[in-house]
């Protein structure tokens, strides 16, 4: 079973492991351990209490997949302070743009509206209050992930994007359904886009790429249909080419969801590109010096 969360940091296709263990992202070390021995003990399969069969299978799949790895990030510090940057980051990029941002559940809302001190006391209290029952209606905790992961979320762009003005939509407010008809070539577009998306996913970026350039036949500026197409490109280790098709989808529209989701996937592997350039390098030196110092440099 995979788990498909499309709320909060998830929607960016960020794990929210924050969000998994139910803990505030300022926890430290001795909270993750205590949450995840708390949740443990109601979901392994040695100490589980729900009644039925389905109930059993749902907690231990959440367990194994889900869980356990949350714990295993965030139990190493280092690990915990890389990933808690890579947050800030994403928030900080997304609360620019923060029109393009639906909040859904109201303890989202609640956490917008605090301010100053106020915002730290209510985000604390609300994390406290959904994770104290998380995992005890299993087929309601994938809907408590995704709730906390949205505060977590708004929190996040509160307090990097407390110079950046942005508003977050709600599903109440008008306009953000278009009740319009849509055209015969918006219908065509959604359905190529959709496709390619479900190629992305099973790792068919080929595939994908021949969706998107039916698209750009069509509309040479589309966002999505750019950002999706430079994630294809990542996908086959091509930076050069998914920098450029990322770079057209943020000029075309700075708001679409999939062009901030693309350009974080993108920073990521330009990161790590450098980092493993780097490390080559440094090898290739050391190799150098071993080889020196084995044959010999010119005698003196």
């Amino acid at each position: 079973m995979s788990f498909r969360i499309q709320q909060g940091l998830f929607k960016y296709d960020i794990k929210d492991y924050y969000a998994i263990l139910g803990v505030p992202l300022d926890a430290d070390e001795q909270l993750i351990r205590k949450q995840y021995l708390k949740i443990a003990r109601k979901l392994h399969p040695d100490t589980c209490k729900f009644k039925t069969e389905v109930e059993r299978n749902l907690a231990n799949q959440i367990f194994s997949q889900l869980v356990s790895l949350a714990n295993k990030q965030l139990s190493s510090e280092t690990v915990r302070v890389e990933y808690l940057l890579v947050l800030m980051q994403t928030g900080q990029k997304i609360a620019k743009d923060g029109q393009a941002l639906t909040i859904t559940s109201e303890t989202s809302k609640r956490l917008y509206q605090a301010t100053g001190k106020k915002l730290n006391l209510e985000y604390h209290q609300i994390i406290t209050t959904i994770s104290e029952n998380q995992y005890d209606n299993i087929q309601e905790a994938i809907n408590k992930i995704a709730e906390i992961s949205e505060v977590n979320l708004v929190y996040i762009m509160q307090k990097q994007g407390e110079n950046v003005a942005w508003k977050p939509k709600t599903q109440e407010e008008p306009g953000i359904v278009n009740s319009t008809t849509p055209t015969a070539a918006d219908s065509t577009t959604v359905a190529y886009l959709k496709r390619a998306e479900e190629y992305l996913e099973i790792n068919l970026p080929a595939q994908a790429m021949t969706e998107l350039r039916d698209i750009l036949k069509m509309n040479s500026n589309d966002s999505a249909a750019h950002a999706l197409m430079g994630l294809a490109y990542l996908k086959q280790n091509q930076i050069t080419m998914a920098k450029v098709h990322i770079n057209k989808a943020i000029q075309s529209n700075a708001q679409e969801p999939m062009a901030i989701k693309a350009k974080i996937a993108l920073d990521k592997a330009t990161r790590e590109k450098l980092k493993n350039d780097q490390s080559q390098a440094s090898s290739k030196s050391t190799n150098k010096g071993i080889f020196k110092n084995l044959f010999g440099g010119k005698k003196s």
